[in-house]
C-alpha cells in the first residue's frame, strides 16, 4: 500500500533540507567556518574594549593623539606559544599616534591635559608602569627625552589593554610623541577537532 501522495511529498522535502544542511555544516567546518567566527568575535570584543576604554578617558586621551577611535581594525592570528603543542588564538585592536607640540600654548595644553589624563586612568583602574602620564608629559615638553615610556595597562574584562607613551625619537624639534593604544583578547586555546 503506497502512502499518501502529500505526506510522501512532505517526507522527501524534509529530507532534502535535511541534507541541504547537512552539506552546509559539513562546507562550514571543513572550510573552517569555526576558526572565522571565531576571529569575527574576538576581533569585535577587541574592537569593543579599545573604544569603550577610549570613551572612558574622553575629552584629555583626544587631545593628546587620538580623535578617531572608530576607525579602529583588528589583527586575529593563530600562532604557536611555547610549553602548548598547538596554535592559540590572540586578537589585538591597535591605534597609532604621532603628535607635535610645535610652540609653548600647545606644550601648556598638553600638560594640563596629561595631568587631567592621570586621573582619569588612575579613576578608572589603569596601572602605570614607570611614570605618571601628566609627569611624563611634563618633562618631555621641557626637553627630557631619555625617560622610558609612560606605559598603562589594565584588564578589561577578558581584554588586556595598553596605553603607551613614548618620545617619538631623540630630541625633535619641535617637540613630538607617539603612543599605541591597544587592546588585545586573550589567547584562546583552539578546540580539538
Amino acid at each position: 500500500m503506497n502512502g499518501h501522495p502529500l505526506r510522501t511529498s512532505r517526507n522527501k522535502s524534509l529530507l532534502s533540507i535535511i541534507l541541504a544542511v547537512v552539506i552546509i555544516l559539513a562546507l562550514f567546518f571543513t572550510l573552517g567556518g569555526v576558526s572565522k567566527i571565531k576571529k569575527i568575535y574576538y576581533g569585535h570584543k577587541s574592537r569593543s574594549a579599545l573604544s569603550s576604554e577610549s570613551k572612558k578617558l574622553g575629552d584629555p586621551l583626544k587631545s593628546l593623539g587620538f580623535t578617531d577611535i572608530k576607525g579602529s581594525n583588528s589583527l586575529c592570528q593563530y600562532t604557536h606559544k611555547a610549553n602548548y603543542s598547538g596554535k592559540m588564538l590572540g586578537c589585538i585592536t591597535e591605534l597609532k599616534s604621532y603628535t607635535v607640540f610645535p610652540n609653548k600654548t600647545s606644550k601648556d595644553s598638553a600638560i594640563l591635559a596629561a595631568s587631567k589624563l592621570s586621573a582619569a586612568l588612575e579613576k578608572d583602574g589603569w596601572h602605570r608602569g614607570n611614570y605618571e602620564v601628566g609627569e611624563w608629559f611634563k618633562d618631555v615638553l621641557n626637553g627630557v627625552d631619555y625617560n622610558p615610556d609612560a606605559y598603562q595597562y589594565k584588564y578589561s574584562g577578558n581584554t588586556f589593554c595598553v596605553l603607551d607613551y613614548f618620545v617619538a625619537y631623540s630630541n625633535p624639534k619641535p617637540p613630538a610623541v607617539s603612543v599605541t593604544f591597544s587592546c588585545t583578547t586573550p589567547e584562546i586555546h583552539p578546540p580539538a577537532y
